[in-house]
């Protein structure tokens, strides 16, 4: 029988921490209906985060059918501001051209819940 040496403990980064915002109800981008992956009916949406080292982050909003990109700045990356920027963006279209929205899975969109209670 041979003897194994003692595990080491794994150590996290001095530097890291958990983060503020868990993502309620989250989907996976290959979880959507067929419907939306035919891009045959506009209103469907895709929403992503740009983080670029010298200039502030950028919200990109493209729409699956048409392929109308929207794009806005950012002053920081927190869930409230991407929140209130795609309220705002989103609150100047048509009903009918807000069908659905898909995001990544990053916390920079952990309150999308709030573009679902709000009556844009």
């Amino acid at each position: 029988m041979a003897i194994s040496a003692p595990r080491r403990q794994h150590r996290s980064p001095f530097n890291s921490r958990s983060s503020r915002y868990k993502i309620k109800d989250r989907k996976s981008i290959h979880d959507r209906s067929q419907d939306i992956e035919t891009r045959e009916e506009p209103g469907h949406w895709e929403g992503d985060l740009i983080i670029c080292n010298r200039t502030r982050p950028v919200l990109v909003l493209h729409e699956r059918k048409s392929r109308v990109t929207l794009v806005t700045r950012l002053q920081t990356k927190s869930a409230e501001k991407t929140a209130g920027a795609m309220l705002s963006i989103l609150s100047r279209l048509d009903k009918g051209c807000r069908r659905s929205i898909t995001f990544d899975n990053g916390t920079e969109f952990a309150l999308l819940t709030l573009l679902k209670t709000s009556r844009v």
